[in-house]
């Protein structure tokens, strides 16, 4: 239940598995991050900082600044 799927309102039956099929995609990204963090923690950051998000939808290196 990492993304709250009790309380989701879809209830259209491919709507629903379409929407399934893409958590389980973000799902997969997330723990194929190499941070050493929980699904949940990389989850919060990647809600907080946008070049983190990046480099778990799209596989950016991080930049030094």
């Amino acid at each position: 239940m990492t993304f709250r799927e009790d309380e989701s309102q879809i209830y259209a039956e491919d709507g629903a598995k379409n929407i399934a099929l893409f958590r389980r995609a973000l799902l997969n990204l997330i723990k194929a991050h190499p941070l050493k963090d929980s699904v949940a923690g990389k989850m919060m950051r990647a809600g907080w900082d946008s070049q983190f998000r990046a480099e778990i939808l799209f596989g950016q290196k991080p930049t030094k600044v």
